[in-house]
This record gives C-alpha cells, structure tokens and sequence, in this order.
C-alpha cells in the first residue's frame, strides 16, 4: 500500500462519510418539527471537505517525511475515525450548514488565489535575482544598449540586446500588418453576416487553445519548404530558416484569438445605433465600416495590444522556424532573433549555471516582464478612458 492507495481510500470513505451525515439529517428531520436550516447535502460536504483536507496535508507530509507505511496507516485511521465520530455526533440540524459551506469554499477560493500572487511574485524575485547576479558580470547600460550579442564570447561588449529587440519588434510588425486586417473583416463578417456566428466562434475558441509547437511544425514541413520554393521559382535567394514563414505560422495561430475577441467586442457595441443607421438608408456594409469599427477602435487596439505580448512571448514557433543564431535582417527571406529564440539557447546546452550565458536568461526575462506589463497597462488605461463611451 502506497501513498496514493492510502488517500483513494479516504477520498471513498469521505464521500460514505457524506452519505451518511446527510442521512442522519434526513432521519432527524422526519422525527422532528423543526425546520432544517440548510438543504442535506450541504451538511454532507462538511465531513467531506474535512476529509479531503486531511488526506491533502497527511499525503502531502508523508511524500515529505518518507514515514513508514505501517505507522501511517495506524495515523491515518485514528485522524479518520477522530473525524468520523466528531461529524456523525455533532452535526445536526441545528447547523446552518449552507454558511460553513459558503465560508469553505470562499476560503479555498481565497487560497488558490494567495497561492498564485505568491507563485507569480516568487517567480519574478527569482528572475530578478539572477538579473542582479547577471548585472554584476555585465554592465547593465552595455547590455541594454549595446547591439552586438554573442553570449559565446562571454565579454562585456558580447552581449547587447539591442539586436533581440530589433528582431522581435520586427516580427510583431509583420505578424500584425496580417492579422489586424484579417482578424477585423473576418470577424466582421462572421457577426454580422454569418447565419451561425455561435457556432463559428466556438470552432476559434476551439482553434485557440492549439498548442504553438503544432504551428511551429506546420512552419517547418509546410510552410517554410513552400515559401522556399516559392523563392527559388522567382530566383530569390531565400533561407530555409527564414522571418516569413515564422510570421505566418505565429499569424495563423493568433487569428482565432483575435477573431474570437473581436466578435466579443462586436457584441457589446449598441444594436440601436444599427438599426438608426439602416433606418437612415445606410447598407449593413456601409454601417458596419462607418459606424461599428470606427466606434469599437479602442477595444479592439487593446486586444491588439495583448496579441502583441503574446507574440513577444512566443517561443516554440519561432525557435523551430528560425532556429538560434544571433541574427538580423530586414529581408523577410532571411533569419532573425527575437528575446525568446536567445532565452532557450542560454538555458540549453552545457552552459554553468552561474555564467553569463545562463543567467544572461534571467536579464532578457526581466526585460520581457516590464516591457508586456507595460503594454497591459496600456491597454487597460485604453480601455478605461475609451471603452465606457458605448457602454463596451
């Protein structure tokens, strides 16, 4: 009998546990006048939830504390009939089970929560220590200012980020000078001149959730080889490792996002101002491209704006698409690097951990954080000043 056999059976016992104490309020409730202040079930998740909370820390400290499995299961079974005997003699009806329910979950919801500002703010302490750590080998203003980066030579002048910035602003412009159009008249076209927008919109939601290292495959055996060969046909000189086919495999996989989240924006925006505008004599096409677009600018920007982190923020498609070299050109045929390509090629290989090639990881990381959270406050303040002038 392991760990996991031990928590299965009070996960069992718990749920009997549960059928039991709602039965004891059901018999009580048949014999006596007085009115149950709380539904039966909610009586039941009390020994329930006590349960799972002992199974959860007991587990938890034998993965830790490696006891013996004879002395846990003898602990295990005195806590358990402890428990079993307080619910069965002490939860009646005179409870009000619904708020000890509500006051429960309320509190393990508080807790996820806590749990996650915490992980989130232990990550960036982290990243920010290793930064400092990375500051001390290398100067910060000829790492933030500097152009050349080759982390190999492990100089101060060697790593500049300048490059990756150029790079990945690069492939942001191109990825969004095809998807805003895209994602504006597909999604346009789909609410107001689909016959089954709902179903629609479920198949991008759908689309959304693909991981990226499926695109970046797409990138490599489809659409690399063919804008390749696309190249070689009009006698261009063209890598097979090249900027354009990154830009439409990160396109493709952020379409649906953006679609799906226009068509919300859509939504929200007043139907009386497109029925004034018909009345008027105005065609849907024309209302739509007068009027509704124009109006829901600023909630779309700001959905652009978080596409815009996300593609800052992709890895997979544009490490196996344009692979790893520290290079940059404004030729879309050729390769370029981005913050995230040089962040996987730090932290792969045989790289010491305390040397400026990993921990030059952590700097471009830090650098990531404040630029993404700096363009989600842009967007909320977007959202806040223009967002409440149709009520959107």
């Amino acid at each position: 009998m392991n760990i996991a056999d031990i928590a299965l059976v009070n996960i069992l016992f718990g749920f009997l546990l549960k059928f039991l104490v709602e039965k004891n309020i059901n018999n009580d409730a048949q014999v006596s006048s007085k009115i149950i202040l709380s539904p039966a079930r909610f009586y039941g998740y009390i020994p329930l939830y006590s349960i799972l909370a002992f199974t959860f820390v007991f587990c938890s400290t034998l993965y830790i504390c490696n006891i013996e499995i004879v002395t846990a299961i003898a602990l295990d079974t005195s806590v358990i009939t402890l428990i079993s005997f307080l619910c069965l003699r002490y939860i009646t009806r005179a409870l009000n089970a619904r708020l000890i329910h509500d006051f429960i979950v309320r509190s393990c919801f508080l807790l996820i929560a806590s749990f996650a500002v915490i992980a989130t703010l232990g990550i960036i302490a982290i990243v920010l220590i290793k930064s400092v750590q990375f500051f001390k080998l290398i100067p910060m203003h000829k790492f933030l200012m500097g152009y050349e980066w080759f982390p190999e030579d492990a100089t101060e002048d060697s790593f500049g980020i300048l490059k990756l910035f150029q790079g990945t602003m690069y492939m942001v412009l191109l990825t969004m000078l095809f998807a805003v159009p895209l994602s504006v008249l597909s999604s346009a076209r789909i609410y107001f001149f689909s016959r089954h927008p709902k179903i629609i919109k479920s198949i991008f939601d759908t689309m959304s959730s693909v991981p990226s290292i499926v695109y970046g495959f797409i990138a490599i055996v489809i659409i690399s080889p063919f804008v390749t060969d696309i190249a070689k046909f009009f006698e261009i000189d063209a890598e097979s490792e090249n900027t354009i086919s990154a830009v439409i495999a990160i396109t493709l996989m952020i379409l649906p996002f953006l679609i799906s989240m226009s068509i919300e924006v859509f939504k929200n925006f007043p139907k009386t101002f497109i029925d004034a505008s018909l009345g008027l004599g105005l065609s849907k096409q024309e209302t739509v491209r007068t009027i509704v677009v124009p109006a829901v600018m600023p909630n779309l920007l700001a959905i652009y704006i978080i596409a815009i982190t996300r593609i800052i923020g992709e890895t997979m498609i544009v490490t196996m698409s344009l692979g790893m070299n520290a290079a940059f050109s404004a030729n879309p045929l050729k390769s370029v690097t981005t913050f995230t390509v040089q962040i996987v090629a730090a932290v792969t290989g045989d790289n010491d951990f305390a040397s400026p090639v990993f921990l030059s990881a952590f700097a471009i990381s830090i650098v990531l954080i404040c630029f993404t959270s700096i363009l989600n406050y842009i967007s909320i303040l977007i959202v806040r000043k223009f967002g409440h002038k149709y009520a959107l």
